[in-house]
């Protein structure tokens, strides 16, 4: 899931590892990653666009991170970093 963080910039958790794998992405990297993974859904969508469509908010984010391959204080240390 792709959000934008606290400090401006942008991120991804991953659902499968219940981990940050992406961070301090800035709008043309993230949407470089969006474009590279093949998630963008038409030329000339923006990364307004499609974080309007498939974007979620850093609590939520937060909410998926988890001690399966973190621990409490990197988990602790990420929220602090992106912040």
């Amino acid at each position: 899931m792709i959000f934008k963080q606290p400090n401006g910039l942008y991120g991804r958790v991953s659902t499968i590892v219940e981990a940050p794998t992406h961070r301090n992405m800035s709008k043309r990297k993230c949407f470089e990653y969006l474009d590279d993974t093949d998630q963008v859904d038409f030329k000339g969508q923006t990364l307004e666009d499609w974080l309007d469509k498939y974007g979620v908010d850093f609590e939520k984010a937060k909410k998926s991170v988890s001690k399966l391959n973190m621990t409490q204080q990197e988990i602790h240390d990420w929220i602090k970093e992106v912040s």
